[in-house]
């Protein structure tokens, strides 16, 4: 078996991920996100256990003072669905959730893709957190794009995609790159999972 450098990558963006206390489900228990390193098993929707391939860390505080917009998302227990989460948790803003469909407008089958961001403002047990903005989120990638559980939510994994490193620093896209050298020669070498990505204004919470 051939030796993988693990990539590990600090940066401001993007503004996906997850906050470090989140407890991602391992075939030992939860974890929390901020402990789980490159190469443990995490339990996958589709897929079963599957190995973590890098860790994206990143940062809100910079991207915060150009937009306000970029801050984090708090979600209370149940904030979703039952038991969705199981606890309060807090995502980056861009984070995307797997949202049943009878939540969504015009979307079929068993639900869709929504950022988190969207979910905030429809009730007080969603909101946007600006304690959040010097803390650490975690995104994980994997061999594939996956939907792993969140401290009970289903949340989408990292999607490496040429569209989404090409901005990226030299040195950050070129580890990338060495980890997924399939980036080089196409252009989506990682299909999206499974399900639709709704639109913003596709969420209606159930009425309280």
């Amino acid at each position: 078996m051939s030796h993988c450098e693990p990539l590990s990558i600090e940066a401001v963006a993007p503004l996906t991920g997850v906050c470090g206390t989140a407890l991602l489900r391992t075939p030992t228990g939860p974890r929390r996100a901020e402990n789980v390193h490159v190469g443990d098993l995490i339990v996958t929707r589709h897929n079963g256990l599957q190995p973590v391939r890098f860790i994206w860390k990143s940062v809100l505080k910079d991207r915060i003072a150009d937009n306000p917009d970029s801050a984090a998302i708090r979600i209370a227990r149940r904030g979703v669905g039952p038991m969705m989460p199981q606890q309060t948790v807090a995502l980056a803003p861009d984070q995307q959730i797997l949202v049943p469909s009878y939540l969504l407008s015009e979307v079929a089958g068993t639900g869709a893709l929504l950022k988190a961001r969207a979910l905030a403002g429809h009730a007080d047990d969603v909101w946007v957190d600006r304690t959040m903005d010097d803390a650490t989120f975690y995104d994980f990638g994997f061999d594939r794009h996956e939907i792993i559980c969140v401290s009970g939510l289903p949340v989408a994994s990292y999607r490496p995609v040429a569209a989404r490193i090409g901005d990226l620093p030299a040195d950050m896209r070129d580890r990338l790159v060495r980890r997924y050298p399939q980036l080089r020669e196409k252009r989506d070498p990682f299909p999206s999972c499974p399900y639709e990505t709704a639109g913003d204004e596709a969420y209606m919470p159930s009425p309280t």
